[in-house]
């Protein structure tokens, strides 16, 4: 077997030296944003900077060319060139790709052609920042000379073996001396301060320092961002000498133990203590016998008090006047912040601060916002809290980037700082990033509309809204009548929830809809609507009256009794002859009273015309609504106006027909109009005995009556009524745009009363509801087949313990029965102890569930997963919608079609956006995955994370889920399950980001390499309750050090989950052959060796491709 080329780049190496800017941010040690680069060297860009600036000065000395060729080379390959003329220093910049790449710059004088002053250097261009922050001394400090201080800096991406140079720089010519050449990056560094007694700068001229001095670090081994100190301090000089004492107090000490009085006491400054009257140096000198150290490091038992009261180091010194300073200690740099959390701001001051202003600086735009003002602080720490959230909600615009906080005393009358104002500010950038979650679309929280409406009547809207990130919204409306309105902002700008109110009025009668249109600052939206109806303001308004009971005539037949509800105009009903039942000629009673909601009448007449016992309650039910005439010809005559509440009141309505001849009945409920969100929603009770709920459908057209479907344009109740009864008719609002509670017809038939018309049953599926306060008993029979050798198996219910339904069961070896008592409908899950699901339905009838049980032996040698088990049997569950609701059931939820349509809009259609041909079953079991969940895990998850589950399951397979196989693996990612089916490219894709990540091969026989690979694959989900979100907050932080952003993408986030819950970790790589110590012991190949068997390839390139690295 072959092996697979790779291709690696080779340096040329040749010595030559010249300069390189390396971006707007860098501060050289030549103090104008420029390195001296040599041979070997590295640049490391920051974040993307593709333009280099090359700096070039040929010659030395008093011997200088100006006719300049410089070129550069990639391999042997120019990639560009340029001649110039040098005047001084000359910048010539160059785009080139700095992704690890090695480039070979050439110059020489073009008047001695190529074979003069030719030279070459290779210089690796890096992605990525590298950086030093100087802590101490940073501005503001009064030294003294022979003082031993402490140097601190801080690094990023420096490793603590690289080296860095020290210099004490004269602060206003920025020449000095390194005090501290190539020393290790340890962070600190001890100092014996002295000042600079002369500078030299790069001419070789001799000049006086100032006295004002800066630390200067800078990496000797790498191209990094270099730092000063923020401002100067100062060094001064000792005056008189005499042996040490602590402030010209206590002459006479003896007994100094580790620096205090017998051990007791405070610690005295700068007190070194001798061991057995030996020599001792600065601070590191051991705790025993009495002695202190002197200036030239003797030993001294002679205590006389200095003049000045204060002494340092074995010397009398006049105490410095203190400098007043200002001092930002957090955030000072390095440090991230979410743009929903609270920086806390702390400024540190040696006097008291008269007017102390605090501000934020954004590099990305360049505003300063100002933060505080405030009374006089005294010498000492104050504490700012910055709400990013709050600063948002007034109006800054705090975007993701980089910031520093300032801090000035601006009370420029104010002695202490002479004339000027004193100001400091955070060492170097701190990071705002987004929220923990990616920026989200707003939530329309709820819509206060009117739903009846006279011709220009001025109506009110009211749209409550708000933004995850609690940013400020827009509002537009589109009225439906070709008028828009826009609102630039909320009313409450400082409330989480946020309001707008419009207004608006119709000039002419209708049905019309407003879409509101919500927005945020990022130009994510919601959309939310409302439906009016605009009537005729002549409509008249009668008074309410209620009819008087009559005595209840127990003689009385049952006969066919017709209703045609909503005719508002005096005169017959539109309605004659037959509906579902009855013939031609039949009489249909007219009921309302206009803006009446209470009401009830009596002297009503049966359909042939005889006069009837029943009185008809109407409550709620004022409003009376219709087409007129206009479309007459394609209505059923009573389908063509309704009643429903008046008054925009809304809520349930209510029919009781009293006075009922004793019998049964069929009880059938009309009601559909134009439009598709006019629908019937009724439940039925008899003299307390419900009779269930039923729906109608949404179907836009059906209120054509040229042919009848039950459940479409009516829903048919089968009642017994005793003497004395009374039927109650619950009318609850319907699911579309109105929301109002609607009927428009009903007939009462005695029972057996044959159709006058053909009808059919509606084909689509109907949302199945539970009836309503009926209990029933029945006994559930368990039955055992197996195929072999029989034994003794239990059966149980599959519920929690909220289930009503809860621990039921029973045991046996062939067979076992469970007496029931529930709901009549409720649908139960069983579940028996050889595996395997049964389902029963509480309807009054005995019934039995059926197990099929595997040999007790194989059953014995395969053990069965009870999850997976779980998982395929809701995956068949799932796919066939009709049922679903013995997930609901065992989940203890009620179906919502509301919810449903709210997945459908808000995740559904993205989903399924550029996916071809897939089934309306389909779609239907991935939305109810969505709205529901299948199992207590994946309920707790929430529907944002379900949706993620399948656009993981989208991304990994370029397809969604379809059969039962494929919903099972969906179910399985959720749950954190490997999933059955799997995808190379995928895989190789996370391995990929796998070693991008952890700078290493992927050991799949490693469990945590494993798991790292699968979830970044297939988006496995943590389960709900082992969540962390602080795990997660790190997580996105690694994620944004190795990507230079947040995750904001499905794939981005599956990686994010990787790094927070894999376990997988980057290891020792001691040859940077990306393998693992670990792994190469495992493998046999040599630690210090990238290419063990000599064939030219990495010792990982060849694991990670298939081949032994062993071989050659």
């Amino acid at each position: 077997m072959s092996k697979k080329i790779l291709f690696l780049s080779v340096a040329l190496i040749i010595g030559v030296s010249f300069f390189v800017g390396v971006g707007v941010d860098a501060v050289t040690k030549l103090g104008d944003g420029t390195y001296e680069l040599n041979e070997g060297d590295k640049i490391q860009l920051n974040n993307g900077l593709t333009v280099v600036p090359v700096y070039f000065m040929s010659g030395s000395g008093s011997y200088e060319f100006s006719n300049v060729k410089f070129d550069v080379y990639l391999g042997e390959n120019k990639v560009t060139t340029t001649d110039f003329t040098r005047v001084g220093w000359t910048m010539k910049t160059f785009n080139l790709d700095y992704s690890n790449v090695n480039y070979v710059f050439r110059a020489y004088v073009l008047t001695m052609g190529t074979s003069g002053g030719v030279w070459f250097s290779t210089i690796t261009l890096e992605s990525g920042s590298v950086s030093i922050t100087v802590l101490s001394p940073n501005g503001g400090e009064s030294l003294i000379s022979g003082d031993t201080v402490q140097i601190r800096w801080s690094s990023n991406n420096l490793p603590a073996s690289s080296l860095v140079n020290i210099s004490l720089l004269d602060d206003q010519t920025r020449y000095g001396s390194k005090i501290f050449p190539s020393i290790s990056n340890t962070g600190s560094t001890s100092w014996l301060v002295s000042p600079l007694s002369s500078i030299t700068d790069v001419w070789g001229r001799s000049l006086l320092p100032s006295g004002n001095y800066v630390v200067h670090i800078e990496c000797a081994d790498h191209m990094c961002q270099v730092d000063d100190s923020n401002s100067y301090f100062t060094i001064a000089t000792t005056t008189s000498s005499c042996t040490d004492s602590d402030g010209g107090k206590n002459p006479n000490i003896a007994g100094l133990t580790d620096g205090r009085i017998n051990g007791i006491g405070s610690y005295f400054n700068d007190i070194s203590v001798a061991s057995n009257g030996g020599q001792c140096s600065g601070e590191s000198c051991t705790s025993v016998a009495e002695g202190y150290c002197t200036a030239d490091g003797q030993v001294s038992n002679i205590l006389t008090p200095c003049s000045t009261g204060y002494s340092k180091n074995g010397a009398c010194a006049t105490k410095p006047a203190t400098q007043p300073s200002i001092m930002v200690t957090n955030p000072n740099g390095g440090e991230t912040y979410s743009m929903d959390s609270t920086i806390i701001a702390t400024v540190v001051s040696n006097y008291t601060i008269q007017y102390l202003s605090v501000s934020l600086y954004s590099s990305v735009n360049g505003n300063v916002y100002q933060l505080q003002n405030t009374s006089p602080i005294q010498t000492g720490s104050s504490n700012t809290a910055i709400s990013l959230r709050e600063l948002k909600n007034v109006g800054y615009n705090i975007v993701p980037g980089q910031y520093k906080i300032t801090a000035c005393d601006e009370r420029t009358d104010n002695p202490s700082i002479s004339g000027k104002p004193l100001c400091d500010s955070s060492n170097s950038y701190f990071t705002i990033i987004s929220s923990t979650l990616e920026n989200r679309p707003p939530a329309i929280n709820g819509v206060s509309a009117p739903t009846t409406l006279n011709v220009n009547q001025t109506g009110t809207w009211t749209v409550k809204a708000s933004d995850p990130e609690n940013g400020q919204l827009s509002y537009s409306v589109n009225w439906g009548d070709a008028n828009e309105k826009q609102l630039d902002s909320a009313s409450a700008l400082n409330g989480f929830i946020q309001t707008s109110t419009f207004t608006h009025s119709y000039f002419q009668a209708g049905i019309y809809t407003s879409i509101f249109t919500v927005k945020d600052s990022a130009g994510l939206t919601a959309q939310t609507s409302a439906t009016v109806r605009v009537e005729d303001n002549s409509t008249p308004v009668n008074s309410c009256s209620v009819a008087p009971l009559a005595a209840m005539d127990s003689s009385l037949s049952p006969k066919l009794f017709n209703i045609d509800f909503g005719k508002w105009l005096p005169g017959a009903s539109d309605k004659t002859g037959s509906a579902i039942v009855g013939k031609s000629g039949d009489y249909w009673n007219v009921l309302g009273v206009p803006w009446c909601d209470d009401h009830n009448k009596n002297n009503l007449k049966n359909a042939d015309q005889s006069s009837s016992s029943i009185i008809v309650e109407m409550k709620n039910l004022g409003g009376g609504w219709g087409d007129g005439g206009k479309l007459l010809g394609l209505y059923d005559p009573m389908l063509k106006d309704f009643s429903y509440p008046a008054n925009n009141k809304g809520g349930n309505a209510y029919v009781v027909m009293s006075n009922v001849p004793a019998g049964s009945y069929d009880l059938y409920l009309y009601n559909k109009t134009s439009n598709d969100s006019q629908n019937g929603d009724y439940a039925a009770t008899v003299g307390g005995r419900s009779y269930g709920r039923k729906l109608m459908t949404t179907d836009v057209g059906s209120y054509k009556a040229n042919s009848w479907q039950e459940n479409n344009q009516f829903v048919i109740f089968k009642v017994a009524v005793n003497s004395g009864e009374s039927i109650k008719i619950l009318i609850q609002p319907s699911v579309g745009g109105f929301h109002d509670a609607q009927i428009a017809g009903l007939q009462l038939a005695p029972a057996g009363t044959p159709p006058a018309v053909a009808y059919s049953q509606y084909s689509s599926d109907i949302v199945p509801v539970k009836p309503l306060l009926v209990t029933v008993s029945e006994q559930v029979k368990c039955v055992f087949k197996f195929k072999g050798f029989a034994s003794e198996q239990k059966c149980y219910t599959a519920t929690d313990d909220s289930s009503s339904y809860r621990n039921y069961g029973c045991g046996g070896t062939g067979s076992c029965a469970v007496d029931m008592k529930g709901m009549n409908g409720d649908k139960i899950t069983w579940k028996s102890s050889c595996a395997g699901y049964g389902y029963s339905v509480m309807d009054g009838s005995n019934e039995n569930v059926t197990f099929y049980c595997a040999d007790s032996a194989v059953v014995e040698e395969k053990k069965i997963d009870e999850q997976i088990l779980d998982i395929n049997e809701k995956s068949k569950l799932i796919s066939n919608n009709n049922n679903f609701d013995f997930i609901l059931a065992e989940l203890n939820q009620l179906r919502s079609i509301i919810k449903e349509q709210q997945t459908e809009i808000k995740y559904l259609k993205s989903l399924v956006k550029n996916v071809q041909d897939l089934s309306e079953k389909a779609q239907a079991a991935i939305n109810n995955f969505i709205t529901y969940g299948v199992d207590k895990n994946t309920e707790k998850l929430g529907a944002g994370e379900r949706a993620a589950v399948m656009n993981s399951y989208k991304a990994a397979f370029d397809k969604l889920p379809e059969t039962e196989a494929e919903l099972a693996d969906a179910i399985k990612i959720a749950n954190g399950r490997w999933p059955s089916m799997t995808n190379d490219a995928a895989e190789k894709k996370a391995k990929e980001q796998f070693q991008k990540i952890y700078k290493k091969i992927a050991d799949m026989n490693n469990a945590n390499d494993n798991a790292a690979v699968t979830v970044m694959a297939y988006g496995l989900r943590q389960k709900a309750e082992n969540r962390n979100l602080n795990s997660e907050k790190q997580g996105i932080q690694i994620f944004k050090g190795i990507y230079g952003r947040t995750p904001n993408s499905t794939e981005d986030w599956n990686i994010m989950q990787a790094i927070t819950y894999s376990g997988s970790g980057r290891g020792v790589d001691s040859d940077g052959d990306l393998l693992t110590d670990d792994r190469e012991k495992e493998l046999g190949t040599d630690l210090n060796n990238k290419d063990t068997d000599g064939d030219g390839y990495l010792d990982g390139a060849e694991v990670a491709n298939g081949f032994d690295p062993l071989k050659k």
